[in-house]
């Protein structure tokens, strides 16, 4: 496998609109566009974010050329500022979560806390979704979408093309 790790966007959104201005945010930052997955369905795994993003959610990856090095700190630090720069009465209109994989495992960077969760810096913390041992195992906390074998499928692709690489 190439040097640094495979980052990639797992974007929720509800327009089509909000999706493009996203990945032209992203590209600044991670550069050209490797592919895109198809999207799905985002509501039939959780409401969580309807409240605040509406219903009819869709959430799709974007994974980047590039390998990279990049602090996953950072890059969370940076997608957070592109939400909130798309809010609308400080209600976000996107979600991007920002992920590497490497050939060990496929992680994101998140602002919330537990106890199976590494600190990174500054309150943003590492949580492991799927290691790489033996095929694809589901770390602890993995969420829902991640649990599905639509998604699990997408990410067992993704790392054996990488390990062929």
């Amino acid at each position: 496998m190439s040097s640094g790790y495979k980052i990639f966007a797992a974007i929720l959104y509800s327009s089509d609109e909000m999706l493009y201005k996203s990945i032209a945010e992203l590209k600044k930052t991670f550069g050209e566009v490797d592919f895109e997955t198809k999207e799905y369905d985002f509501g039939k795994f959780t409401k969580y974010y309807e409240r605040e993003m509406g219903k009819n959610l869709r959430k799709k990856f974007v994974f980047f050329k590039e390998f990279s090095n990049i602090n996953m700190a950072d890059a969370k630090k940076m997608t957070m500022g592109i939400e909130k720069r798309f809010s609308v009465d400080g209600k976000r209109k996107v979600n991007i979560d920002p992920g590497y994989l490497n050939e060990n495992e496929m992680g994101m960077p998140t602002t919330k806390y537990l106890k199976f969760k590494t600190l990174l810096k500054e309150g943003i913390y590492n949580q492991i979704i799927y290691r790489f041992d033996d095929g694809i195992k589901e770390a602890e906390g993995a969420f829902p979408d991640f649990r599905s074998d639509e998604v699990k499928s997408i990410f067992a692709k993704v790392f054996i093309s990488l390990k062929n690489k």
